[in-house]
């Protein structure tokens, strides 16, 4: 075990898992993904959150809506929108098979660098969530035709 924070050390004594990582000063950026029956994913506006907590963190509490002070907008940076729609498209192509997911960034605020967080395989398709809103603006017209497809695809491979 390296050198770490007293808490560290506490969990790593008393057996508790940890995960450690560089706090990067950024914000949370998301890019959804749909496959199609054809292979060619269909890919969502990227989306990120925002947080009233120090860092700009985001608690579970905030994600799941029982506290207030987050908040998902639409990345409206077509020039940045781009460069994370390529990084995020390599990645997709790189889990199949897949249905849907979420490829998950933090972009440091000084730099504009998006580091790769995660690939959520299990986003949230609720209908208030950041995906759906991201899918909504990319050509599906309602929250039924977007579960409508995820289901056909599913439905698609009972046949074969």
């Amino acid at each position: 075990m390296g050198v770490g924070t007293k808490k560290e050390k506490e969990y790593y004594e008393n057996g508790v898992e940890v995960i450690v990582e560089k706090f990067i000063d950024g914000i949370l950026y998301g890019v959804p993904f749909l496959n199609t029956k054809e292979g060619t994913p269909i890919i969502a506006t990227p989306h990120y959150s925002t947080s009233d907590k120090k860092g700009n963190l985001i608690t579970n509490s905030q994600k799941r809506r029982t506290e207030g002070g987050m908040s998902i907008h639409l990345s409206k940076d077509k020039h940045f929108n781009k460069k994370l729609i390529s990084i995020s498209k390599k990645y997709f192509l790189h889990i199949q098979p897949c249905d849907y997911a979420r490829i998950d960034y933090i972009v440091e605020k000084s730099t504009g660098e998006p580091y790769f967080l995660e690939v959520n395989a299990m986003m949230n398709l609720g209908i208030h969530s950041a995906s759906v809103k991201s899918l909504l603006n990319c050509g599906f017209e309602n929250y039924d035709e977007i579960i409508l497809h995820i289901l056909d695809l599913g439905f698609s491979r009972l046949n074969k």
